[in-house]
């Protein structure tokens, strides 16, 4: 008859175990940022495509940030029907609100705050669950495509993709807390926590970087030094804002 295992023998196996589980855990972690990170990319390379489709629809002109009254991008995108796969978001409890929201980054945690200048909490979604439709996934500057004021005056005019010289330069999408960041905001680059002194609308998401979309769809990572959170003038104003390169 075969003996039973011995109390050394099981502690053994359990530590074998634990060991094999050590050393694949973090790997496991590994790929599922991978996957976390290949999503982004994807849903990123998809609002490229559909802002080129409406740029070829509307006589070159490039997706406004915002339109009157007060609609801004991915509004316009599932409103007119180029993207109503994730240009919208349930409630908290599950419930399909049919109303267009920004999207959301996969590396996104639902249930977690955003800082936005190292202080006020912006999320998702609202405390008792309804939707903060322009809060946390990607944005785009004001100046990029277009911005009018809900005050009732364009604080930036309407533009043609032929008027970047360098649409490859121009970041038209990234990953960020807030649908339409103002132009005058490079000092607001940080984490999605609360407390780090580097809080801010755009956060390094994606293993110290963040993934951007270019004006001619093609998407790619970006990591810059910063300093106390503030992204150095000449690099703000070149890739992320409304000035043409």
């Amino acid at each position: 008859m075969r003996q039973k295992f011995t109390l050394i023998e099981l502690l053994i196996v359990i530590a074998i175990i634990a060991i094999l589980a050590a050393m694949l855990l973090p790997a496991l972690q590994q790929a599922r940022n991978t996957a976390k990170n290949t999503s982004c990319v994807s849903r990123l390379k998809m609002l490229g495509i559909v802002e080129t489709l409406y740029t070829m629809d509307f006589q070159e002109f490039v997706l406004p940030s915002q339109l009157p009254p007060e609609v801004p991008w991915f509004k316009i995108l599932y409103d007119n029907g180029y993207e109503r796969t994730f240009c919208f978001r349930l409630t908290r409890d599950g419930a399909n609100t049919k109303k267009p929201a920004v999207p959301l980054c996969p590396a996104d945690v639902p249930s977690g705050s955003i800082c936005y200048s190292g202080s006020n909490k912006w999320e998702p979604w609202q405390a008792g669950g309804a939707l903060n439709s322009s809060l946390g996934g990607y944005g785009r500057t004001r100046g990029t495509g277009g911005f009018y004021h809900y005050s009732g005056v364009w604080v930036y005019p309407a533009q043609k993709l032929s008027q970047y010289r360098k649409p490859s330069e121009k970041y038209a999408f990234f990953d960020c807390s807030i649908a339409v960041v103002p132009d005058d905001s490079p000092s607001f680059w940080g984490n999605r926590t609360c407390t780090s002194t580097d809080n801010g609308l755009f956060w390094i998401a994606h293993n110290g970087k963040i993934n951007v979309c270019a004006i001619d769809g093609h998407v790619e990572p970006v990591a810059y030094q910063y300093r106390t959170g503030i992204v150095t003038e000449n690099v703000w104003k070149k890739k992320f804002c409304g000035s043409f390169l």
